[in-house]
């Protein structure tokens, strides 16, 4: 019974969390339908720089079974208010070679977001994360925002 949902061949799920101007975590993590997944946290986050690993094929099944029934596919790309001082989400969905992203900043709109959000992250803490060798022009631009943010800088 998929009426008025549209099933696709979910290829790759990721979460994005951007900084605000306190100490929320800014990182992304991507699922991918192949197994691999891979992390990048920025600031705030047990984990700083690139990361890989591998997710569980039925937790990635289970969970792009539901952003289906969420209706994410129908989603608006952005649900925001105009507020400051929050960090910015985006969910992002490949799958039948359609890119979808949806940005939700300062409100719980739509609902599901929360929980698809949410279902990343456990997902993802179950996760065994392996760093990622990382480019000399890498290195230096993680070691120079580190430094800001040691100096108490805040970003958004």
């Amino acid at each position: 019974m998929n009426e008025g949902r549209l099933v696709r061949e979910v290829e790759s799920i990721k979460l994005s969390r951007g900084v605000c101007f306190g100490e929320c975590p800014a990182y992304s993590v991507t699922l991918r339908s192949d197994g691999s997944a891979s992390w990048n946290g920025e600031a705030f986050t047990e984990r700083i720089g690139s990361f890989g690993g591998n997710v569980d094929a039925n937790d990635f099944e289970q969970m792009t079974a539901f952003i289906d029934r969420a209706g994410f596919w129908y989603w608006a790309p952005e649900f925001t208010e105009p507020i400051t001082d929050g960090p910015t989400y985006t969910l992002t969905a490949r799958a039948d070679e359609v890119t979808k992203s949806v940005t939700q900043y300062v409100t719980n709109d739509p609902p599901d977001f929360w929980v698809i959000a949410e279902l990343i992250d456990h997902i993802s803490e179950r996760i065994s994360w392996t760093p990622e060798p990382t480019t000399e022009a890498d290195g230096w631009e993680h070691l120079a925002v580190h430094h800001v943010v040691s100096l108490g800088w805040r970003f958004q």
